[in-house]
């Protein structure tokens, strides 16, 4: 049976590509900031709603927050940031025990901020803070392109025998682990589920929401997580079996 994949191993992935995104020479052509969140509200908060909570988890990752040593009293953030939303899920088989999937339906965008001030100041040369919102627009759109080749290329490593987890090549070397071998068929499963019915051919709109001069591009995307569960009831020992 091939291996279950949570809604947490793609947060884990797109917090991966944030985290190991290679040094640039502006700070805006480089993500600075992955939030899972509930609402884009939460955007126009210091500290995106996290709490120290948070730390270590898959659903928030914050290159400021880590120079600053994840201070407990000083969560904050930086754009650009990639955020997601989970805003629902889809179950078959949810009351039977002859396996249950599931298809959560992931929004994920990629914003930048607008300095409104700097942008209509003619002396401002700043390469980020003097960027009309075209640019924006432009820059956050092929970041998101960016994303969906480096998903596309996701694999499930395994170590010492074991399953290692799911990893793009760049970070399997930048975690000093070059040469673990891959799973074939895990990484399958997971190129499958990302490119799977519409996902192959998604609508990237752009996103305005007036929130912080925030400006960039959003995708909304399905995509089946985990597979192929059994359970059954054992009297004996009077609980629930997953039998795989």
């Amino acid at each position: 049976m091939l291996e279950p994949i949570y809604i947490e191993d793609l947060f884990k992935v797109l917090g991966d590509f944030v985290r190991y995104y290679p040094a640039t020479q502006y700070r805006c052509q480089r993500p600075q900031t992955f939030a899972v969140l509930e609402e884009f509200k939460d955007l126009d908060t210091p500290n995106l709603m996290k709490t120290i909570k948070d730390k270590g988890k898959v659903y928030f990752y914050s290159r400021e927050w880590d120079k600053n040593n994840l201070n407990n009293s000083n969560i904050s953030f930086n754009a650009p940031v990639l955020v997601a939303f989970n805003d629902s899920s889809t179950v078959s088989g949810l009351f039977g025990n002859k396996g249950q999937k599931e298809a959560a339906t992931v929004e994920i965008a990629y914003l930048d901020k607008y300095d409104r001030e700097c942008a209509n100041d003619p002396t401002n040369n700043d390469p980020c803070k003097s960027r009309v919102r075209n640019e924006i627009y432009k820059s956050t759109l092929d970041m998101l392109k960016d994303l969906g080749r480096y998903l596309a290329e996701v694999k499930y490593y395994v170590k010492d025998g074991k399953k290692f987890g799911l990893f793009h090549p760049s970070v399997i070397v930048a975690i000093g682990e070059e040469g673990l071998p891959y799973d074939s068929g895990l990484s399958r499963q997971w190129v499958r589920g990302i490119n799977s019915g519409a996902n192959q051919q998604l609508t990237v709109e752009k996103w305005d929401g007036g929130i912080r001069e925030l400006y960039g591009h959003f995708f909304t995307m399905s995509v089946p997580f985990s597979f192929c569960n059994t359970f059954e009831y054992d009297a004996i020992q009077n609980k629930i079996i997953d039998k795989g």
